[in-house]
């Protein structure tokens, strides 16, 4: 390890690399993984961990631990699988980056928090990493302030594109355990830790939804209706629906579906997400080819749709919910049964007044605490 002009630099050998991965035993994921632990340089905010090139194209299946003061971060083995750099080292940089450096806006959005940049180099030239196949997760050491504490899910991840716009990163959390602020990404690039809270002026009506209102709309999963307004009574469209799962769960398509549903255009506001939910399996319409998206949506279609959303996000869960504890178990349609069950097996449904309201319209309040449940998962 060498300290060079504020940058620190750790190179791991292939003969060091493959002595790790011997004595290594896999992981609860089934995976070995190895540890390495970057000391601490007082005059260093750059980190640069120098790693054998052909350990990250994916010929074997493990995992590294890069610990260092600025994040830790869990990068696979098939993070670069298509590499064409024929150079022996590749870096992976983690940066601490400095408010002066980002435009007045952002700095007076992000205030004091934490900014990292994270980029994969070779020799020394940034290679630009986008990998759906191979999340890396991040964790950025982090002390709440007093407010941030007495709302923890208010604190979010940004990702600061090139050109200085913020775009949250839904599944961004606080780990109170860790003290640590952790995300997944599937590409490198400036991330930041934020506090947001929207305030909205008409959820008095509503208070057993108002957190999960606040912590999905602090995401941008789920948006307001005017400057003030939420309007938890109304009710929620199929499209939209759709488009709010697609977010939350950050669902990814190839974009390459073939054709979509006769009653959707391609200048639609929820296409993109659409084309997703289509190409996963989401969302698959009526038997003419349509999708209905302005209709309305029952509480049994959401629930048939956030069980396939759910299966292929690949959150680990089963069915066995007991649906006979719910007065109307009777008038639940057969398609939606097992989507039902899976869902009150997990505390994602609950019922209204022990009842499951199967053809009742999903209301926006509702839609957000469901969102909000399947986030907690």
């Amino acid at each position: 390890m060498k300290s060079d002009n504020g940058r620190a630099i750790g190179t791991i050998s292939s003969d060091n690399l493959k002595k790790a991965l011997e004595l290594a035993t896999p992981a609860v994921n089934g995976k070995k993984q190895i540890v390495i632990e970057v000391p601490k340089y007082t005059d260093a905010n750059v980190y640069d961990i120098q790693l054998p090139t052909q350990s990250l194209i994916g010929k074997e299946n493990f995992e590294l631990l890069l610990k260092t003061e600025n994040a830790t971060i869990q990068i696979p083995s098939n993070m670069l699988p298509d590499l064409t750099d024929h150079a022996e080292q590749v870096s992976i940089r983690i940066s601490k980056v400095s408010a002066d450096s980002l435009s007045a806006a952002t700095r007076n959005l992000i205030g004091n928090h934490p900014v990292i940049d994270l980029s994969v180099v070779s020799g020394d030239k940034v290679i630009p990493w986008n990998n759906p196949n191979a999340p890396v997760t991040v964790s950025i050491p982090y002390r709440p302030t007093a407010e941030e504490l007495s709302n923890p899910d208010l604190i979010v991840v940004w990702y600061i594109d090139d050109k200085g716009n913020v775009v949250p990163v839904p599944n961004g959390r606080y780990d109170a355990a860790t003290q640590t602020i952790v995300f997944q990404t599937t590409h490198f690039s400036i991330y930041a830790v934020t506090f947001v809270k929207k305030n909205f002026g008409d959820l008095q009506s509503v208070f057993w939804a108002k957190k999960a209102i606040d912590v999905m709309a602090a995401r941008d999963v789920i948006q307001r209706t005017s400057m003030n307004s939420f309007s938890p009574a109304d009710s929620i469209k199929r499209a939209d629906f759709i488009a709010l799962l697609v977010r939350a769960l950050e669902l990814k398509g190839t974009g390459k579906s073939a054709a979509l549903f006769s009653d959707v255009q391609k200048t639609d506001y929820y296409y993109d997400e659409l084309v997703t939910a289509k190409e996963l399996g989401i969302a698959t319409g009526y038997e003419n080819d349509t999708f209905r998206p302005h209709s309305d949506i029952s509480r049994q279609d959401m629930m048939v749709l956030t069980a396939r959303a759910l299966a292929v996000s690949g959150k680990q869960i089963k069915a066995s919910g007991a649906l006979n504890a719910y007065l109307d178990e009777a008038s639940i349609s057969s398609y939606a049964k097992d989507s039902a069950s899976l869902l009150i097996n997990f505390g994602v449904v609950t019922g209204k007044n022990a009842r499951i309201a199967p053809n009742d319209t999903l209301t926006r309040a509702e839609a957000a605490v469901i969102l909000y449940r399947i986030w907690k998962l």
